[in-house]
């Protein structure tokens, strides 16, 4: 996962391996805003919409298909900028419900 600024934006890049050995890319790129913003390249989602929440190191963004919310994502950035934690709950394209926490460190 690569995050960038893109001008007011934040543009992410998430290389992706599935369990069948397939490689993917997924491409967005979003302000804080609150708007939906287009994702490409997951099979499960087509757009997201995120929103700063706390003191600006956190935000919380919803992921979507054809405008209905899948789950949400609590992203958390350390103090440091070294660690970032994204928490996800919610529902997949396939309804299954799920609860997840993912930790990156800065490399």
């Amino acid at each position: 996962m690569t995050y960038a600024p893109a001008g007011q934006s934040i543009a992410i890049v998430i290389k992706t391996v599935g369990a069948d050995g397939k490689e993917g890319t997924i491409h967005l790129t979003y302000q804080l805003d609150g708007k939906d913003y287009p994702m490409t390249g997951d099979t499960d989602a087509d757009s997201l919409s995120c929103k700063q929440v706390g003191e600006g190191n956190a935000a919380k963004c919803t992921v979507k298909k054809a405008g209905k919310a899948l789950y949400t994502v609590r992203r958390t950035m350390s103090k440091d900028g070294k660690t970032l934690t994204l928490k996800f709950k919610g529902t997949t394209a396939k309804g299954e419900k799920f609860d997840d926490v993912e930790v990156f460190d800065k490399q």
